[in-house]
């Protein structure tokens, strides 16, 4: 029998620059998807933002995807998934994926000490997103949040191999050591920037869970449970920012290296 397919786009979002760790995830395991990227530079970054600003965000940029008849939308962005996930999932028809259950799975799966920690922005540690998907899965968990805003400033300013960066890992990153924690999640998919960074200093007996790749993962998953992968080649990616176009398209090609990328501005209303 035929396998059925759907060639529509698969659409993504960010606050920035972040959500490009899922794009290249979803690229290594989708590479014959279209997929139509966009950063929300103009309101980065929107951890210390209110939930329902933050929600206001998401669904002007999800309605802006729909009129490209997308057939799958990922919220790359831990705080948006927060923010907006199960009320966005009830007004439209298509699949909606976020971070958080999908990270949480994966760290809870991991942990052999019961003890995870969750490195994010204000947003989702004050939402406690992550603490309630992991008691539910697991309520014997201890969870240790960790708000680290200043990651998200030096992946968008390009510092991640500076002074500033390392000051920042050892003055936030400190008690995920010291308190017996084996497994943290990257809770924010601008980490994953500063993954080798952050291992360093945290040591190899504590296990970093990348949140967007488990989130990858479920995204190829509910594909396949639906029949709707893309047919045929590999297809290009359009990446749209609505903050300053020359500083994403620099960040996007240094971190996606792949030919034939569209980028551009995009207005969001």
């Amino acid at each position: 029998m035929r396998t059925l397919s759907d060639n529509r786009p698969i659409g993504v979002m960010d606050s920035g620059v972040g959500g490009l760790t899922v794009v290249k995830e979803l690229r290594q395991l989708l590479p014959q998807e279209e997929i139509i990227y966009v950063g929300d530079e103009k309101n980065c970054p929107y951890g210390p933002r209110s939930q329902e600003e933050v929600k206001t965000f998401v669904e002007a940029i999800l309605n802006t995807l729909l009129q490209q008849d997308i057939k799958m939308f990922i919220i790359a962005c831990n705080t948006a998934t927060a923010a907006a996930l199960p009320e966005l999932q009830e007004k439209v028809d298509i699949p909606i994926i976020g971070m958080i259950d999908n990270g949480s799975v994966a760290a809870v799966n991991a942990t052999k000490c019961d003890h995870i920690a969750v490195l994010a922005t204000e947003g989702t540690v004050k939402s406690g997103s992550y603490v309630d998907a992991i008691h539910k899965l697991n309520p014997h968990i201890q969870v240790l949040q960790v708000a680290c805003p200043q990651f998200v400033t030096l992946v968008e300013t390009e510092q991640t191999n500076s002074s500033n960066a390392q000051q920042a890992i050892r003055e936030l990153l400190t008690p995920v050591k010291e308190l017996g924690v084996d497994t943290a999640i990257l809770g924010c998919t601008h980490f994953p920037i500063m993954r080798s960074q952050i291992q360093d200093f945290l040591g190899s007996k504590i296990q970093l869970i990348d949140a967007g790749a488990a989130s990858s993962q479920k995204a190829k998953a509910v594909l396949i449970e639906r029949q709707q992968l893309r047919d045929g080649a590999p297809q290009s990616l359009r990446l749209f920012t609505t903050g300053d176009l020359q500083h994403f398209g620099q960040i996007a090609q240094q971190w996606l290296a792949e030919d034939g990328m569209q980028i551009a501005e995009i207005q969001i209303k």
